[in-house]
């Protein structure tokens, strides 16, 4: 019972540290979404914004496995849904791949000051 609450213990760290390390502001620098990362009850929330329109996009699930965060977007004006798959490149940017009926496409996110 004891090495079943260690293990349990050290999981929810490695869980927490990696939510640690997405949470802030993003910019796509006008290519995609600006994002910004919260925690809130122990659980990640997401806004994100269009950059070109500045409209706010629907973040209909969000999803940490495996120190990748997993979201489903939805913009009601167009009908435009996207999935995007975040990774930390390094404290300061992320990566995402982000696909959606047009296709597949790599962009790069940058944290911003605060």
């Amino acid at each position: 019972m004891k090495n079943l609450i260690i293990t349990f213990l050290l999981l929810t760290a490695l869980v927490s540290k990696a939510q640690e390390e997405f949470l802030g502001n993003w910019t796509s620098n006008g290519l995609a979404t600006d994002v910004t990362i919260t925690i809130n009850n122990n659980q990640l929330k997401v806004k994100s914004v269009s950059s070109l329109s500045g409209n706010l996009l629907s973040t209909t699930n969000v999803e940490l496995k495996e120190k990748k965060l997993y979201l489903n977007n939805y913009y009601l004006e167009n009908d435009w849904s996207s999935t995007a798959v975040f990774e930390i490149k390094d404290k300061n940017t992320l990566t995402a791949l982000i696909t959606n009926k047009n296709g597949k496409f790599y962009i790069t996110y940058i944290k911003q000051k605060t």
